[in-house]
C-alpha cells in the first residue's frame, strides 16, 4: 500500500546511526532524493503515523521511536513534550529545510507544526555532532525535516471513534507537466484538516483544526518551497501542568507561520540552502477551566522570525567543508512572564565543520573538526568545538561503519523560565537563569547487509546549568519552581531491523539511561522534566502485508521508568497501538482502517501526576486520487 493511500504509516528501512549529518536533501529527475554525504542521523522505524485520537501531527510519527520520548498532556497531538535521550523539552529543536524552528516562551509549545505531515520528509533526530552543528537553541538534539516534492494527487479522509470523536482531514497538490518558469515546473499543494472529541476520561474535550498551501519550484538540481500554515488547538486534561488533577486546566492555543526554503545543487555533491521564517502564537491557559482567570490570567502572544544559510561543499574527492550562519529575533506581550528584565531577544549562531577523507585497508576514514558559536544580546555568548572520527568499511555484499565523536551545544531558557513570577504561585521562574551547556561523548557502530541492520551506541552527556522544573514540600504555594542543576547522563542504544520481501519487515530496540542529577538547592523532592525518563525502554514496531491489499501495522512501547515522587501510577508502561488497514477491490483509491492506541488501556502516567490517556479507537475511510 501507498503511504498516501492508506495513511497508516511509511516505514524507513532502517533506523541508523549513519555517516551523516543532516544534509538538505533535492529531488532529481525521477523525483527521488539524493542525500548528500554529512553526519550522524537517527530515522524514524515506526509503523503507524496516523492516530485513533483524530487527523495527524508531525508529532504523531515520533511517538515510538527509540531515540524520542513524545510526553504526552492527553494523547500525542494534543500537547507533547518531546525528549530526546534523556534531556528536558527546552533541549529538543525542529527544523525543516534550512530554518530551525523555536517557540520563545517555551519548548512545550516546540512541536506545534502547523504543517500536514504528508507535506514533510520522514523525520530524523540529529544528536551529537549533527546537532551542535545545523540545530539551534537545543543542547542535546533537533528532529529534522524536509519539504516533499509536490506531486498530483491528494488524499481525502473522515472517521469517527470512541469518546464521541468526528475527524476529517483533505490535502491535495497539483504539479505542471512541463516548465513554466525559468525552466522549472510548479506546484501548489493544500491541506486541511479537522477533529472533536470528548477525551478518554472526564473534562478532556478537544477540538482542532489546521490550514495550509504551499507553492513550490524545482529542477534537477534546486526546489524552492513558500508555506503558509495555521492551526488552532482548544483542549483541557486534569492537572497538564500543575500535576495536580484537581485543577481542571484547559489551553487555546492559535500559531500561525510563513516560511521560505530554497536549496540548490552545484558541482559535485555540493549545495547550499537558505531557509526564512515568522511564527505567531497566541496563548490562554485557565488553571481551572470552569473560572476563566482563576488565581490570575495566563495569556501570552509571542513572535519570532529567523534567516538562516547552510551548505557542504566538496574540494574534490578527500575535503569537505560543512557551514551554517542564522539569527533570530523574538518578543513577548504576556500578563505572567515580565519579570526576565526584557520582553524581545535577538540571538545568531554560526557553525563549520572541516572533513578530510583517507584511504584505508578495505574502506576509507573521515575526520572532521569543526567549532559553533552563540551569542545574544541579552546574554553571554557560548562556543562549543566538535570532532569526529568515522571509519567506514566495504565487507563482501555489507557494510560496517563506526564512529567516534565529541561536541559541545549551548541554550537559553525560554520566558516561561526567565520571566515567570519568583514569588509564591503555581510557575516560579528565575531571572538569573544563563547559557546551558552540554558536552556529550559518543562512539557507535552499524552494520548493513542485504535487508538487515544491526547497531548501536553509547554515550555520555554532562549538561552544566540546565533549567530544571522541580517540587519542593516545603514551599508548597510554589507547585513548579525554574531551578538550575548540572546532570550527568550516561546511556547505551541499540536496534535491529530486518525486512522479507516487502511482506513483513521488523524493528527492535532497546534504550538503557542512567542519570546522575546535581541541584543548586538542596531542598528537591520530585523532578517534572529532568529526572522523568526511562532506564529500560524497548521499542518495536512490525508491518505485516497479510495479503494484497491488506495490511496489519503494530508499535510497542515497554519501559520502567525513573522512580518519581510525584508519579501516583506504577513506573512501568505497557504502551501498544495497532491497526489493520484494507484496500477496498470495488473503489480504486478507497482503504479503510481500524486503529487503536493504548490497547492495553494502561494508566502509566507520561507526566508524574498527570492522569493517563485511555483507550482508544477509530474507523476511518480515506480516498486517494
Amino acid at each position: 500500500m501507498k503511504r498516501s493511500l492508506c495513511l497508516i504509516a511509511f516505514i524507513p528501512g532502517i533506523l541508523s546511526a549513519q555517516t551523516e549529518t543532516e544534509a538538505t536533501e533535492v529531488a532529481n529527475k525521477e523525483g527521488e532524493y539524493v542525500n548528500m554525504p554529512s553526519l550522524h542521523v537517527v530515522e524514524s522505524t515506526t509503523a503507524i503515523d496516523s492516530p485513533s485520537a483524530g487527523f495527524a501531527t508531525p508529532v504523531t510519527s515520533l511517538r515510538f521511536m527509540p531515540s524520542v520520548d513524545v510526553q504526552s498532556r492527553g494523547f500525542a497531538e494534543t500537547q507533547s513534550d518531546v525528549v530526546i535521550r534523556g534531556g528536558i523539552f527546552e533541549n529538543t529543536g525542529f527544523k525543516i529545510g534550512a530554518i530551525n524552528l523555536m517557540d520563545p516562551q517555551t519548548g512545550h509549545y516546540g512541536a506545534e507544526l502547523p504543517i500536514d505531515p504528508l507535506m514533510l520528509s520522514t523525520p530524523r533526530v540529529l544528536t551529537g555532532t549533527s546537532n551542535a552543528m545545523s540545530g539551534f537553541n537545543a543542547s542535546v538534539g533537533t528532529v529534522s525535516y524536509s519539504w516533499l516534492p509536490i506531486t498530483t494527487g491528494g488524499v481525502a479522509e473522515t472517521g469517527l471513534g470512541s469518546d464521541s470523536l468526528f475527524f476529517g482531514r483533505f490535502i491535495t497538490g497539483y504539479l505542471t507537466d512541463k516548465p513554466v518558469f525559468m525552466g522549472r515546473n510548479m506546484g501548489i499543494q493544500v491541506s486541511s484538516a479537522y477533529s472533536e472529541g470528548n477525551g478518554t476520561i472526564d473534562f478532556t474535550d478537544n477540538q482542532f483544526q489546521r490550514y495550509g498551501v504551499r507553492l513550490q519550484l524545482s529542477d534537477k538540481n534546486s526546489q524552492t518551497d513558500i508555506y503558509a500554515g495555521y492551526q488552532k488547538k482548544e483542549y483541557s486534561w486534569p492537572g497538564m501542568y500543575t500535576s495536580n488533577p484537581t485543577y481542571k486546566e484547559a489551553e487555546e492555543y492559535e500559531v500561525a507561520m510563513l516560511m521560505l526554503n530554497h536549496t540548490q545543487r552545484y558541482g559535485d555533491d555540493s549545495h547550499w540552502s537558505i531557509g526564512a521564517y515568522a511564527r505567531k502564537l497566541r496563548d490562554d491557559y485557565e488553571l481551572q477551566q470552569s473560572i476563566p482567570g482563576y488565581y490570575r490570567p495566563y495569556q501570552h502572544k509571542t513572535h519570532i522570525s529567523g534567516l538562516a544559510l547552510e551548505g557542504q561543499h566538496q574540494f574534490g574527492n578527500e575535503i569537505v567543508l560543512d557551514w551554517r550562519a542564522e539569527a533570530y529575533a523574538d518578543k513577548i506581550e504576556s500578563t505572567e512572564l515580565t519579570y526576565a528584565g526584557f520582553m524581545s531577544r535577538s540571538y545568531w549562531k554560526g557553525s563549520a565543520l572541516l572533513g578530510k577523507q583517507f584511504a584505508a585497508a578495505s574502506g576509507d576514514l573521515l575526520l572532521q573538526a569543526g567549532v559553533n558559536y552563540s551569542d545574544s544580546n541579552r546574554d553571554e555568548d557560548g562556543t562549543g568545538p566538535m570532532a569526529r572520527a568515522t571509519y567506514n568499511i566495504h565487507a563482501g555484499r555489507g557494510f560496517i561503519s563506526t564512529y567516534a565523536e565529541y561536541s559541545r551545544a549551548t541554550q537559553l531558557g525560554g520566558y516561561t523560565a526567565l520571566g515567570s513570577n519568583p514569588g509564591p504561585g503555581s510557575f516560579a521562574g528565575d531571572s538569573e537563569l544563563g547559557r546551558e551547556i552540554a558536552d556529550n561523548y559518543e562512539l557507535g557502530i552499524q552494520w548493513t547487509c542485504c535487508n538487515f541492520t544491526f547497531g548501536g551506541d553509547i554515550f555520555y552527556r554532562e549538561h552544566e546549568d540546565l533549567t530544571d522544573w522541580t517540587y519542593d514540600s516545603t514551599q508548597p504555594r510554589k507547585l513548579r519552581q525554574a531551578s538550575e542543576m548540572d546532570l550527568e547522563v550516561r546511556g547505551f542504544e541499540t536496534f535491529i531491523n530486518w525486512s522479507l520481501e516487502k511482506k513483513l519487515s521488523i524493528s527492535l530496540a532497546y534504550t538503557y539511561l542512567d542519570e546522575d542529577p546535581t541541584y543548586a538547592t538542596d531542598n528537591v523532592d520530585a523532578s517534572f522534566y529532568a529526572m522523568n525518563y526511562p532506564t529500560d525502554r524497548f521499542t518495536g514496531s512490525v508491518v505485516w502485508t497479510i495479503i494484497e491489499g491488506l495490511e496489519f501495522r503494530t508499535d510497542a512501547d515497554i519501559r520502567h521508568q525513573e522512580k518519581n515522587a510525584l508519579r501516583t501510577s506504577g513506573n512501568n508502561a505497557e504502551l501498544f497501538s495497532a491497526s489493520l488497514a484494507w484496500e477496498t477491490p470495488w473503489v480504486k483509491g478507497m482503504t479503510l482502517a481500524v486503529i487503536m492506541d493504548n490497547i492495553s488501556d494502561c494508566d502509566f502516567q507520561e507526566f508524574p501526576g498527570v492522569p493517563a490517556n485511555g483507550r482508544q479507537a477509530a474507523f476511518r475511510v480515506s480516498y486517494t486520487w
